[in-house]
């Protein structure tokens, strides 16, 4: 109890002394909002919230789109990152799970952080073809969205960011998102957003594909180019220190 106590008197003093608070996303800067008012020690009004998104760090190449249409071939959903109840990964599984036999494949890339959880997939798969794969490289991402029709990332998280969306879009995927957090932030109409933690929502929507794959055609060619970049979040950063420097600039003892 005595170091939560220090974190938060440490905590309420870097506040108290900022000149602007930065966070990736409006979601987070939603989150934060009612620990600003009233900060212990503050000299005047809270802090300002300024929003800087993180932007892709590595350049992904596009990948091609299936050339054999949903529906004469499974339809094929790629999910990367953490493995792990809190990502939504089981949810995904018994959405799919619940389509007819044959006419999905769920492609699993990342690492198991609980353990046990892949059997758990393996349990809930049923008829599902799922394909585990380990560790990734950003770079090896692209080999992972050959064929895939769209990414999906159900979190049951209020994410802050979620640098998946980006790296999806950059592979030139679809994005189907929970409606948790950031992640619906940066879709736009290159995807769709769903209900976290409600399989059933997810099991319908796919269905919908499977029914007319050209809603899978028309979110694709909404997947924007020339992404943000973490050199662009830079170079943010760098204009709003400047600011806060020449605003207060630091004083000088002799």
């Amino acid at each position: 109890m005595r170091a939560f106590a220090e974190r938060s008197r440490s905590w309420s003093a870097e506040l108290a002394a900022a000149a602007a608070v930065l966070v990736p996303s409006e979601a987070h800067a939603k989150t934060l909002a009612p620990f600003l008012p009233g900060v212990p020690g503050a000299m005047g009004p809270a802090p300002e919230v300024v929003v800087v998104a993180h932007g892709l760090c590595t350049p992904l190449a596009r990948a091609e789109a299936p050339a054999t249409p949903v529906g004469e071939r499974p339809l094929r959903v790629l999910h990367f990152g953490h493995r792990t109840e809190a990502k939504g990964t089981l949810d995904l599984v018994r959405a799919m799970a619940a389509l007819p036999a044959g006419s999905a494949v769920l492609v699993l890339a990342g690492s198991e952080v609980e353990a046990g959880h892949d059997a758990l997939i393996t349990g809930a798969a049923g008829g599902l073809e799922v394909e585990l794969h380990g560790e990734y490289q950003p770079t090896s991402l692209a080999e992972l969205a050959a064929g895939a029709d769209l990414a999906a990332f159900p979190s049951r998280c209020e994410e802050s960011y979620g640098l998946v969306v980006d790296e999806a879009l950059a592979l030139g995927l679809p994005v189907w998102v929970s409606d948790r957090g950031a992640l619906p932030e940066r879709i736009g109409e290159a995807g769709r957003v769903l209900p976290a933690a409600e399989p059933a929502s997810w099991t319908q929507a796919f269905l919908g594909v499977l029914k007319d794959p050209g809603e899978l055609e028309r979110e694709r060619e909404r997947v924007p180019r020339g992404l943000r970049t973490a050199a662009d979040a830079a170079a943010e950063l760098e204009s709003l220190y400047t600011a806060v420097l020449e605003a207060s600039p630091p004083s000088r003892e002799g």
